[in-house]
């Protein structure tokens, strides 16, 4: 019986049968070297400015975004929490060095892998949000590649079969990035100001005379208006009642330029039966504007509206 075992303890099929764990060795340290390279490359470019992945962390993906675009944090009180995503390359390379050197990585790889699809997912939706305000963009191949790196990281450490666990890691970083990502969204779309019919106007004037300045020097409006009190008066040129109770008026010039007003909803009653044409006197925050050089045309928009017809 030895003899068996020693004849078949050599037999070429058993040799054969550790090659795969070399091979996920190998594929292990290439989806990890990728992960961490493109980390440090750039994701996306809005307009011609290149967003690298590690930005978000560092702070100047909000940074760009809010002075270039318009579009800041909306909740800058947890901006710390960015800092998580510096371990996608501290815990990669650590799980490298541990899968490489034969000890166990699982817990390792499936954190770094969850991350980097946590990261991936919130350029590509802030990223969206961005195109929806009028900003053209392109995703560039790390986002592409350090998805599926991460991806394939987390493919490699746990048993073949295990398919159930596998997903389960792959969905559960994407899928709170776009719960809380929503969550946000809904939160900031809501958000009302008491009192903003009290405070004090910054400016008073009227929307063509507002649409002008900002196509007239773009950067020179956004930083005289942004974040001050603007009383503002025109005709309206289209009026918008969402299912979620939310008026919004524009101002839209020849050029197809606009100024967005979206109404608090605690003034729903007063100001759903608004109309294109009607005289409007609204106050409220300016946020500043949007180029879109695609379409050629500038957006302003506004937050914690009040608005009354004349």
């Amino acid at each position: 019986m030895s003899c068996i075992a020693t004849i078949s303890t050599n037999y070429p099929f058993n040799r054969s049968m550790k090659q795969p764990n070399n091979s996920s060795k190998l594929i292990h340290a290439i989806a990890g070297l990728a992960l961490i390279v493109g980390f440090f490359l750039p994701w996306v470019n809005w307009k011609q400015t290149a967003i690298s992945g590690y930005f978000l962390p560092s702070g100047k993906f909000f940074e760009i975004s809010g002075a270039d675009f318009g579009l800041s944090n909306p909740m800058p009180q947890t901006a710390f929490s960015f800092l998580v995503f510096w371990l996608i390359p501290i815990l990669t390379l650590v799980a490298i060095a541990l899968n490489l050197s034969g000890k166990k990585a699982g817990w390792t790889t499936v954190i770094a892998g969850a991350l980097g699809l946590s990261l991936a997912s919130t350029f590509y939706l802030f990223t969206k949000t961005l195109s929806d305000l009028g900003v053209p963009y392109s995703f560039r191949p790390n986002l592409y590649i350090s998805t599926i790196a991460s991806i394939v990281l987390i493919l490699s450490v746990f048993p073949p079969n295990n398919w159930l666990k596998k997903l389960g890691w792959i969905i559960i970083g994407p899928f709170f990035v776009y719960v809380g990502f929503t969550m946000i969204n809904k939160m900031v779309m809501n958000e009302t100001r008491e009192g903003t019919e009290t405070m004090k106007t910054d400016f008073t004037i009227s929307a063509p005379a507002l649409l002008q300045e900002f196509l007239a020097n773009d950067s020179a409006a956004n930083k005289k208006y942004r974040e001050k009190i603007i009383a503002i008066s025109g005709n309206a040129t289209e009026v918008e009642v969402l299912k979620d109770s939310t008026v919004n008026v524009k101002f839209t010039d020849s050029t197809g330029s606009y100024i967005v007003l979206p109404l608090e909803k605690k003034f729903f009653e007063s100001t759903k039966n608004l109309k294109a044409g009607d005289p409007i006197d609204a106050k409220g925050s300016c946020s500043g504007s949007i180029r879109s050089e695609i379409l050629g045309i500038t957006s302003i928009s506004f937050k914690f509206v009040t608005l009354n017809t004349k």
